[in-house]
């Protein structure tokens, strides 16, 4: 929750500063998917693409792909489908994550009944003829 909150931080100053809290708050979240426990890791992974710059953000989700807990693969692959689509490896963990069972969001949950699966499912869309082997 930390990193979270040190996020939401980092946006809401004033651009004069705001560069400086970003690098704070992609240390912090770095951090937290580096050496944080299980909760730690999938809520970094999951905020790390919004939070942090995209090439060092990518550097570190690649690593993710390879985390013990599954969501904190499944998130990694979810963003790397936006953010370097022709990462190897990406179809297996997106179709592990679409039959597992999974949380993207409670307000995307409530709002639109996109669980897990559709964001597996969405992901595998970004990734064009690359994911279509995932379909039977």
């Amino acid at each position: 929750m930390i990193v979270v909150a040190c996020c939401w931080w980092a946006a809401s100053v004033e651009r004069s500063r705001a560069a400086d809290n970003w690098r704070i708050c992609g240390a912090l979240t770095a951090a937290a998917l580096i050496d944080g426990n299980t909760y730690a890791r999938k809520t970094a992974v999951k905020w790390l693409s919004k939070y942090a710059p995209e090439d060092s953000a990518v550097s570190l989700l690649l690593s993710a792909l390879d985390d013990p807990e599954s969501e904190v693969r499944w998130w990694a692959a979810v963003h790397l489908s936006r953010l370097a689509p022709r990462t190897p490896g990406l179809v297996p963990v997106l179709v592990s994550a679409l039959n597992g069972s999974w949380c993207s969001s409670a307000r995307i949950s409530w709002d639109y009944g996109l669980t897990g699966a559709g964001e597996a499912a969405e992901a595998l869309g970004h990734l064009g003829a690359q994911g279509s082997i995932a379909v039977p």
